[in-house]
């Protein structure tokens, strides 16, 4: 259907998204390794890609700055998660993380992807294709991430609430970040990487607003 409403890159893309979820994420990756998230989180990743295809017929380094960022956003995101479902995840025989490394490596990990998480935010200014209200707020909440995970990798006990409130921020985040880009993004050259009228119209239409 994507095939013939769009275009087959887009539709390639997205098969292939579906394929890596179901077989490669769900079916292997998921209780083989405790990097299933890391390396599954492709599949989750992909869907800015996919848009941007749909509506150009090709693939960009706009919408592989905004894969790079949901998917260095995948693993804080879900640890945070499972340092509160670990038990769960065990029972199920699911090697998430917190199960198999332990909670204090888990926050370390956490921690090293809401760092890089930051910079990789901020890309879409460096390269021109945001603005100013997009890069404040993707300086100030990503500072926010990193504050969150910097006293969670540091309590020792008790710190189910903070790995709660980590969670929920970075559901909101990936809101605000997205919504921040679409109100505020650099116009130039995006648009002008458009192949076609109509979609120029539409995502100068889509800044604007």
């Amino acid at each position: 259907m994507l095939a013939l409403a769009a275009n087959l890159v887009a539709a390639g893309l997205l098969a292939f998204t579906i394929l890596f979820y179901v077989v490669v994420y769900t079916a292997w990756l998921k209780r083989r390794t405790p990097h299933n998230i890391v390396i599954g989180g492709a599949a989750g990743a992909l869907p800015p890609v996919i848009g941007w295809a749909a509506a150009t017929g090709h693939i960009g380094l706009e919408p592989l700055v905004l894969f790079l960022i949901v998917f260095l956003w995948t693993p804080p995101h879900f640890w945070a998660l499972a340092l509160n479902r670990s038990d769960d995840y065990a029972r199920a025989g699911v090697p998430m993380l917190p199960v198999v490394a332990g909670r204090t490596a888990t926050k370390r990990q956490i921690l090293l992807y809401s760092l890089l998480l930051v910079p990789a935010s901020l890309l879409p200014c460096v390269l021109g294709f945001a603005g100013a209200l997009y890069g404040a707020i993707a300086a100030i909440w990503g500072a926010l991430f990193v504050v969150i995970a910097l006293r969670l990798s540091r309590m020792r006990e008790g710190d189910a609430p903070v790995a709660q409130r980590l969670f929920v921020f970075s559901i909101a985040y990936l809101f605000l970040l997205f919504a921040a880009l679409l109100a505020n993004h650099g116009g130039g050259r995006t648009q002008a990487s458009l192949p076609f009228p109509g979609a120029h119209v539409g995502v100068g239409a889509a800044g604007e607003g």
